[in-house]
């Protein structure tokens, strides 16, 4: 006989990591460093899973629960800020966001690039340029998701989970 797999429920921990994840990817300094929310997020989805639910969550779920926590979260924070703030004529920091935009090119691309798309930011403060740089977040948070939001849920799992006592 096969035998039963217990379906694990992740849900309410996904609310929770991505409820932390949007919280700390709104406030104003910690936003800053970026990294921070999709670690918190993750972590506290595994944590919620594990500590308050009493599941055992396999490497597997524990990678996927905080790839999705942390994803959802970031992309509620930009639906919060770029998207619904437009519909109202209003960016949230766009100031610093053109600023920080600028500030990435500057790392890999030459001064005429950096200043041509500087000019471009200057030029194009229309709600058209603006849905380009929301796609640019997008694909930001993906891959930001998959890379800090799953180790933050692998490290987590090791951290919070109760080793196993086998029989020796």
């Amino acid at each position: 006989m096969a035998a039963a797999v217990q379906e694990i429920d992740t849900e309410s921990a996904l609310y929770a990591g991505a409820i932390a994840t949007a919280v700390i990817a709104l406030l104003p300094y910690i936003n800053d460093f970026v990294v921070p929310c999709y670690v918190i997020g993750a972590a506290v989805a595994v944590w919620f899973a594990i500590s308050k639910q009493g599941q055992s969550l396999t490497p597997k779920a524990c990678a996927k629960l905080g790839f999705l926590s942390s994803f959802f979260g970031s992309m509620a924070a930009v639906v919060l800020v770029d998207i619904i703030w437009q519909f109202f004529d209003y960016q949230l920091w766009q100031k610093q966001n053109a600023q920080f935009m600028v500030a990435i090119f500057r790392l890999f691309a030459s001064e005429e690039t950096v200043s041509a798309v500087a000019d471009a930011m200057a030029q194009n403060a229309s709600k058209s340029f603006a849905w380009y740089f929301v796609i640019f977040q997008l694909i930001g948070n993906v891959i930001m998701a998959g890379i800090f939001g799953t180790l933050a849920g692998l490290i987590t799992r090791k951290v919070v989970a109760k080793p196993s006592r086998t029989a020796v």
